[in-house]
């Protein structure tokens, strides 16, 4: 074998096994990154939206509540995961809310 062709197989073989490890490790990168994006998109009570909906990060803080059963948890445009802290809210552009708390736009199932 001569050595171009020992350079090719060692680069093919280098190439199928970063290849290999890319595969299986874009799956736990793609959560880590979607994470840290989905947590910097955090909606806070002063932001203009969550504001004009009256948002509380604790809806045993939100006056406007009548409901003492009604918190963003059982909300029809709560999209989170049972038992979460926190899960993405339709009525605030998906952006994560409080799992306990409450907002105008709370809608029973």
């Amino acid at each position: 074998m001569s050595e171009v062709t020992v350079e090719i197989a060692l680069n093919r073989r280098r190439w199928i096994k970063l290849v290999s490890i890319a595969a299986a490790a874009a799956p736990f990168a793609e959560a880590v990154v979607g994470r840290l994006a989905f947590a910097a998109d955090t909606v806070s009570e002063s932001d203009p939206a969550a504001a004009a909906l009256k948002y509380k990060a604790d809806a045993t803080k939100a006056p406007e509540r009548k409901d003492a059963s009604a918190i963003c948890d059982n909300c029809t445009y709560y999209t989170g995961k049972p038992g979460s802290s926190s899960g993405p809210c339709a009525a605030l552009g998906d952006r994560l809310v409080a799992a306990k708390g409450w907002c105008t736009s709370w809608e029973g199932y």
